[in-house]
């Protein structure tokens, strides 16, 4: 039985090169687009313990506005309700890693306070931005007439009520951008960089709503809003 020469030995081994190099692009997008999936699940789960939370509380989302003695104090979306996050992993069957996408659970130990059960003061940090049942002086809001969703049935400006944690700042601290680059990480976006004009901008972000439904939204559908005059913007999907 006669073996292989060395010249076919060398064909084969450039055909199989070949067809990994062809292959491989394929195989980390079937990836990255597996990991969106899996976001859109964890959102909807999410979004099913706030929802059951507010079955069992006439109908009020669960708090997201940041600690507080001032009910009538400015509020912070990147910030999460402390207190609400501990009633949620306790309670609700929130689990840490369900509290953020996968394009930034790999990086949590550099996110404050990502899914940790420790406040800052200021209130938690989870890996989605929670829109429901915030203070109505969100930062003012001076360039938006943006209204949340605080109870169930309400007509806010949008359903949204999770998004992946996409936001930058104008003033002394930095942003991050989720969903970005080949690898479907994220970024840090430096302080004080120009709106609108910031790299690299994600592909599009999980849209988590309060009927239950969540979504990989495409960059270019999201609106952009202002939260204060020297912090955060951030994006929420139109209706």
């Amino acid at each position: 039985m006669r073996g292989f020469t060395l010249v076919e030995l060398l064909v084969v081994v450039a055909i199989i090169a070949l067809l990994l190099s062809l292959l491989t692009p394929s195989l980390r997008r079937a990836r990255i687009l597996a990991r969106r999936v899996a976001d859109e699940s964890d959102a909807r789960q999410f979004i099913t313990a706030c929802t059951t939370y507010a079955s069992a509380s006439r109908g009020e989302l669960p708090l997201g506005a940041r600690e507080s003695s001032d009910r009538g104090a400015d509020d912070d979306l990147v910030w999460f309700r402390y207190s609400t996050w501990v009633q949620l992993t306790a309670k609700y069957g929130v689990a840490p890693r369900t509290g953020a996408c996968n394009s930034m659970w790999p990086e949590d130990k550099n996110l404050v306070g990502m899914g940790a059960m420790s406040s800052s003061g200021n209130g938690t940090g989870i890996g989605w931005i929670y829109w429901g049942n915030r203070r109505d002086r969100i930062m003012d809001f001076p360039d938006s007439d943006y209204t949340t969703i605080k109870r169930l049935g309400d007509n806010g400006t949008s359903r949204t009520l999770v998004t992946c944690r996409a936001f930058y700042a104008t003033a002394s601290w930095s942003g991050t951008m989720p969903h970005v680059g080949e690898g479907d990480g994220w970024a840090r976006i430096p302080p004080g960089t120009t709106p609108g004009h910031f790299e690299p901008v994600p592909e599009g972000m999980v849209v988590g709503r309060v009927d239950g439904s969540a979504a990989w939204v495409p960059w270019v559908r999201l609106e952009m809003i202002r939260q204060n005059l020297s912090s955060n913007y951030l994006w929420y999907e139109p209706d």
